[in-house]
């Protein structure tokens, strides 16, 4: 991997994976919120809005 490629990661970056992670696995909205620690859906729904993209990807 690329410098420039490891500087485009952040701490969301993991997170976000693991949210597309639960999301292809077909969990519901209330196991994802509590695995990943959302209080609400609209958070959650930030996570995930360019996964269903790339979903089976």
């Amino acid at each position: 991997m690329r410098a420039e490629q490891v500087a485009s990661f952040s701490g969301h970056s993991m997170r976000v994976g693991a949210a597309q992670d639960i999301l292809k696995r077909g969990f519901d909205t209330a196991a994802f919120m509590n695995a990943g620690g959302w209080k609400s859906a609209n958070s959650l729904d930030r996570y995930l809005e360019k996964a269903e993209h790339h979903v089976g990807a």
